[in-house]
């Protein structure tokens, strides 16, 4: 055996799964099947080595192509996943590590995945390398003889004449396989890295990342497109309200002042002539009136006049050629009132004409003043101020550039009204905005200064929520003092919101809430069963339900379930549980002073069961 084990293997196998999954993962069909006739554990060099006798089958093809010697040929079918071999460690949860050595033993090749592997005395040899000895067991398997079948029989007639022999191999595996861990050197034994249950203060906290900005930011934009002809002010300058910040080139809106104007004065003019008309039309009104009257006046002596002749001629003291003449006079006396009553008619609506061409110059002025006063203001923002005290942030602007602001006002720069007190807009989940409160004090740090807590409040909580990736978030804002100027806006700032807090309670340290082995599952399952820890502690952590591992006499662990509360991210409360201050809870494996928070190359120890 030991010539064997000199020889050495070129297939080499990461061990960590508990032997109880080797008969669980055995494949039995129509086509393939394996199976341990006996168990054998040794001894030598102060190391453990396990052999495992194999007996298998393929199809009655492959039985025909078997080899004779120390000849190992088994063809394994195209529909099989893994060989009888790469099968049972893959079963087992080892993994195949890729290393292979030139030696003379004869070479042969499984022809579904290419497990490569070398074989002596008709055993296949797989070893842990030494590479891995820091990690794992350094356990080497001398898997099967050949797999003896008598020639013609088939896989079903085998099975069932070695039913009895295969039953009492699986007793064997578990049986052999447990002791064979329960006696193994503590050389190799993985020591677990524990920390103390303490007894103090929690603070719940939220965390979120944010961004620092002025209380006002202003924006400072142009109204009007055009070349900038000069700049006045920079990057961090002090600024005051009506400060110039830049002048753009004035020439086309002085244009349009000059032109403004003279369209005004010519409204004004305008305006004037048609007022001097409405005077003149009035005067004549004014005559027209009085003609109309001396004429009524004479038409009415006229016609006095006429009827006193007529009446005369009747009585033959006037001729009828006298009374003719003087009803003609008559006649012609109410015609010149007529048409001096049409002449007055005619002064009175062209006085009314005019009047309204009067209101419509003084609209025009009006309109005019109003261009005059656009191309003043156009002209006015030709130069750029500053609207309030303050620092600029922000210049986007150089002078010869063409600023354009036909659609909307380009911003040429932003001002800061004030660096000594800035706010912290940070985005917290909308999970934690209930347990926020506003005005309360919380913290934050800056990548500027590490080392450094600056402090703040809460001042609100803003509606307007951000959905990024199906996350929603919302703007938390803290408001805190910066005297002396050194934070800076749009520096990321990294807040803690204290949101509850308990004293003298028992906390447990996170580490330990986070450890968990790497026992198999079904491993893991027993254990929780046997250590009655409810479901919800190792699913859902429904109701703060979790699990911890705690150290057992003898180097074992076993699982522990506790009910949390609030965490600082460091230490979590401890509401119930089998858990006091001082006790040490695992946090971590270190195996030959490799230091892992689970170490998949250790096999479970199994605490005792309370």
């Amino acid at each position: 055996m030991s010539d064997e084990l000199a020889k050495g293997p070129d297939l080499h196998l990461r061990a960590g799964a508990h032997p109880v999954e080797l008969l669980r993962k055995f494949r039995r069909g129509t086509r393939n099947f394996i199976a341990v006739t006996h168990v054998e554990i040794l001894q030598e060099c102060g190391k453990r080595r396990l052999r495992l006798v194999l007996c298998g089958s393929g199809s009655r093809q492959d039985q025909t192509e078997k080899g004779s010697g120390d000849q190992l040929v088994h063809k394994i079918p195209s529909d099989c996943k893994y060989t009888p071999l790469e099968w049972l460690c893959h079963g087992a949860g080892w993994k195949p590590a890729l290393e292979k050595k030139q030696t003379s033993v004869p070479r042969q090749e499984c022809l579904c995945h290419r497990l490569t592997f070398r074989e002596h005395s008709n055993s296949a040899i797989l070893q842990v390398p030494g590479s891995l000895a820091a990690q794992t067991k350094r356990l080497v398997c001398i898997i099967g003889s050949r797999l003896r079948l008598k020639t013609g029989m088939g896989l079903q007639a085998y099975y069932r004449g070695h039913k009895k022999l295969v039953g009492l191999a699986a007793l064997a595996v578990i049986a052999m396989l447990a002791a064979g861990w329960a006696i193994r050197g503590r050389s190799d034994d993985p020591n677990y890295q524990t920390a103390e249950v303490q007894r103090g203060s929690i603070t719940s906290v939220v965390e979120a990342t944010g961004t620092i900005n002025p209380l006002t930011t202003v924006p400072v934009g142009s109204y009007v497109s055009g070349t900038v002809q000069y700049v006045f002010a920079d990057f961090n300058s002090r600024v005051e309200s009506g400060q110039v910040l830049a002048q753009l080139d004035p020439e086309v809106y002085q244009a349009q002042v000059v032109q403004a104007r003279g369209n005004l004065e010519n409204a004004i003019a305008n305006q004037k002539n048609l007022e001097a008309t409405i005077t003149a039309q009035e005067a004549a009104i004014k005559t027209n009136e009085a003609n109309l009257e001396r004429l009524k006046a004479a038409g009415v002596y006229s016609r006095a006049n006429t009827r006193r002749i007529l009446d005369l001629a009747d009585q033959g003291v006037f001729s009828k050629d006298q009374a003719d003449q003087a009803q003609s006079g008559l006649d012609q006396s109410q015609a010149q009132v007529r048409a001096a009553e049409a002449q007055l008619n005619q002064s009175i609506a062209q006085l009314a004409e005019t009047r309204a061409q009067v209101e419509q110059a003084k609209a025009q002025v009006k309109t005019s003043q109003g261009a005059l006063q656009l191309a003043e203001a156009n002209l006015r923002y030709c130069t750029i101020l500053s609207p309030i005290d303050g620092t600029v942030v922000a210049n986007n602007i150089t002078v010869g550039q063409s600023v354009a602001a036909s659609l909307q006002a380009p911003i040429v720069f932003s001002i800061a009204q004030d660096l000594t007190r800035m706010q912290v807009s940070a985005a917290t989940d909308e999970s934690d905005t209930g347990n926020i409160k506003i005005g309360t004090e919380a913290t934050f740090q800056v990548d500027a200064f590490p080392s450094e807590t600056f402090r703040g409040r809460v001042s609100t909580i803003r509606l307007n929520a951000t959905t990024i990736q199906n996350v929603v978030t919302y703007s938390t804002i803290i408001i805190f003092d910066n005297p002396d100027g050194r934070l800076l806006p749009g520096e990321t700032a990294y807040a803690t919101i204290p949101t509850g807090d308990v004293s003298d309670t028992i906390k447990i340290p996170n580490a330990a809430l986070r450890f968990a082995p790497s026992f198999p599952v079904a491993v893991l399952r027993q254990m929780y069963e046997q250590n009655h820890i409810p479901p919800a502690a190792t699913t859902s952590h429904v109701g703060g339900w979790r699990v911890v591992w705690k150290p057992e006499s003898g180097g074992s662990i076993r699982p522990l379930a506790v009910r949390t509360g609030i965490t600082d991210y460091t230490f979590t409360q401890l509401i119930s549980g089998e858990v006091k201050a001082g006790d040490l809870l695992v946090t971590g494996e270190q195996t030959s002073g490799n230091s892992t928070g689970a170490n998949p190359a250790s096999p479970p120890r199994f605490g005792a069961p309370r």
